[in-house]
């Protein structure tokens, strides 16, 4: 086993890495310090965060895990609240990303028992 590549960016314990659904290698992290980074591979092969996401003001409870949109343009994360934070690449083809946080989703109040994006990405559905 070997050391492919070392994550430094988080500032408390890692709650959840995904793959993203595009064709760029990418990943998505979420961890108890209320942040999600996106990370993309440098030319010379280090991973670097690219953007960072997170919850500010005082909401003292993170985010345990998060999920790509379809093609990899939808960032979705729930915290340990029940509530859901979403953000959307708003870029152009062409541009540098340029992500917009969007309304999230509130509803439940217990436990979630799974969730998945239409085939479009347009919505996302949770069953309690």
């Amino acid at each position: 086993m070997t050391l492919e590549a070392l994550l430094i960016g988080h500032e408390s314990g890692l709650t959840n890495i995904h793959w993203s659904p595009s064709n760029n290698p990418v990943l998505l992290s979420t961890a108890s310090d209320n942040s999600l980074v996106i990370w993309t591979p440098s030319s010379d092969g280090i991973w670097v965060p690219s953007h960072r996401f997170g919850a500010i003001g005082g909401r003292g409870l993170a985010f345990y895990g998060a999920i790509w949109g379809s093609e990899g343009r939808t960032v979705m994360a729930g915290g340990w609240n029940g509530g859901w934070e979403r953000w959307v690449n708003e870029a152009e083809a062409g541009e540098d990303d340029r992500w917009e946080v969007k309304p999230g989703l509130a509803g439940h109040h217990g436990d979630v028992k799974s969730i998945a994006w239409d085939p479009k990405g347009d919505y996302l559905v949770s069953v309690g």
